[in-house]
């Protein structure tokens, strides 16, 4: 599961990025997340 961690924020385009970033970093080293219960993006 990956929770962003301030929706209210997602209207910002700088978050926006820093969220993707992060989250293309999950899916791209997807081996050392694996059996991590929660992921939390910025």
């Amino acid at each position: 599961m990956i929770t962003i961690g301030n929706l209210d924020r997602l209207v910002e385009r700088e978050y926006r990025e820093q969220c993707s970033a992060c989250l293309a970093d999950i899916v791209l080293s997807i081996e050392n997340y694996m059996g991590v219960n929660r992921l939390f993006i910025p």
